[in-house]
């Protein structure tokens, strides 16, 4: 068994550099199932079948409560969806709770490991950190050989041109990632010219994601750990550098997502909010079931069946209005009791992180990304 999770978890950094490019061709409308997933549904089988042995790791873990209470709402709330759902689509849906639940074995696993001494804490910041300096990598080849995400459109993404998105087909959770290898590279950061490349490397690929969500969560997260440390002469260089950064940034490459002070995309993120206020106040118990939003806004008519598979159809561009809209007054609660849960017991480059995430998420659906749920579980660990 030990061999096995040591296996799948070295397996999954691998994976996760893939990102959806490792998406299965299983053409099944609406579902999309990764590499990532398969490697983690393995770690999960394998906790199902040594369920007394989680079970001893976890009894007294505050964090595994947390969760437990909060994938149980959720369950509730799909359970009691008040939207019209055909059977498939009740399937698609409990596929993503059971992804959720999925996940958290990545927190069991690494636990266990570390516990067992099968892995090194410092081994896991490096492989996070060279992760992320891979993903980097083949960023800037996306950036120079396909700069242009517009040809895909008529698969669910996003027009993005000339932004780095890597492997993840968008900039703005790419920049997330970014963000979260910064702060790690930070934390384990040396007086050596070769942290000092890596930080402007990373830096670098970040500022041309164009994110402007992930600009604000490294400078807000960057901030709270120069003020918790004490720092604070530190604060108006990173100020001057960021401020300079952004006007130094190239703005005519001829798309509209490199212009920072678009409009266009506040636009529609206030109308997505809009819609999840609305569900959120209709159903205000347990929403309108978790991961069904796709559906209740084809049912309400914010969408057509057309446009229902489109990977924006089934989220909301804010995790925190998304737990209202799909679960209610009830979720969300829960949700932000678990939250604070992470916090407490992250430490603090875990906090740092879980800032920088929480942040970005009031902009997307960040904190149920899968890739950053991925780093989330196990920097918790």
């Amino acid at each position: 068994m030990d061999k096995m999770l040591t296996c799948f978890a070295y397996l999954s950094f691998v994976f996760f550099v893939i990102g959806p490019l490792g998406k299965l061709p299983l053409e099944i409308v609406g579902v999309n199932i990764y590499l990532a997933d398969l490697a983690i549904g393995t770690l999960g089988l394998i906790w199902l079948i040594k369920y007394k042995l989680a079970y001893k790791l976890l009894k007294s873990d505050k964090i595994c409560r947390a969760f437990i209470l909060f994938v149980f709402l959720a369950f509730l709330s799909w359970i009691f969806s008040p939207v019209a759902l055909s059977a498939g689509e009740r399937i698609i849906s409990f596929m993503y709770w059971l992804r959720l639940v999925a996940y958290f074995s990545l927190y069991i696993t690494f636990r266990y490991l570390l516990k067992s001494n099968l892995i090194k804490h410092g081994n896991i910041v490096r492989y996070l950190i060279f992760s992320g300096l891979i993903l980097a990598l083949v960023g800037w080849m996306q950036y120079f050989l396909y700069p242009d995400l517009r040809n895909l459109s008529y698969l669910g993404w996003d027009p993005h041109y000339k932004r780095i998105f890597a492997t993840f087909f968008d900039p703005n959770y790419f920049g997330l990632l970014m963000v979260i290898t910064l702060i790690l590279l930070i934390s384990a950061f040396r007086v050596k010219i070769i942290y000092f490349l890596f930080v402007i490397f990373i830096f670098l690929t970040l500022l041309f994601t164009y994110s402007r969500s992930s600009f604000l969560a490294l400078f807000i997260s960057l901030m709270v750990f120069l003020a918790a440390r004490k720092k604070y002469k530190f604060i108006p260089v990173i100020l001057v550098v960021l401020a300079v950064s952004l006007m130094l940034l190239p703005r005519n490459l001829g798309g509209e997502g490199v212009k920072l002070e678009r409009l266009f995309s506040v636009e529609q993120r206030i109308n997505n909010w809009k819609e999840a206020l609305f569900f959120g106040q209709r159903y205000p118990l347990l929403g309108v079931g978790f991961n069904t939003l796709r559906y209740a806004r084809r049912e309400y008519g914010f969408i057509d069946a057309s446009s229902q598979d489109s990977h924006a159809a089934a989220g909301v561009d804010n995790s925190f209005l998304f737990v209202l809209a799909t679960m209610g007054v009830a979720g969300l609660a829960s949700y932000i009791f678990m939250l604070s849960r992470f916090f407490r017991q992250a430490k603090f480059i875990g906090k740092i992180i879980l800032i920088a995430v929480v942040i970005h998420s009031l902009f997307l659906n960040s904190l149920f990304y899968p890739w950053v749920m991925y780093l989330l579980w196990i920097i918790l660990a």
